[in-house]
């Protein structure tokens, strides 16, 4: 296994199912870097970033594509837990 490269590069990776349809994607956009998660439709489900001010953050989408729970670390170490309704609305929040 020589000829197999011990680092790749690139600005986007994506995975797909065999019909095709993208169900993971990493990448960096606009100083962004995140991992999304697909479902079997291609909508997106989850997705896990880092900021360049350094938050981090993991957000979790329903069907119709609305941020549903948000879990984030801010640069200074900060927790924070926010849950929407299919409104937008939080409907609960940690720390308050």
């Amino acid at each position: 296994m020589s000829d197999v490269p011990k680092v790749i590069r690139a600005e986007a990776f994506h995975l797909v199912a065999p019909d095709g349809t993208l169900r993971a994607r990493l990448a960096v956009d606009d100083g962004v870097a995140a991992l999304g998660l697909f479902d079997k439709d291609g909508a997106l489900l989850a997705t896990l970033g880092l900021l360049p001010d350094g938050r981090a953050g993991l957000t979790l989408y329903d069907k119709d594509d609305n941020a549903r729970a948000v879990l984030g670390v801010k640069s200074d170490g900060t927790p924070g837990l926010v849950l929407f309704d299919a409104h937008g609305r939080a409907v609960w929040e940690a720390p308050r």
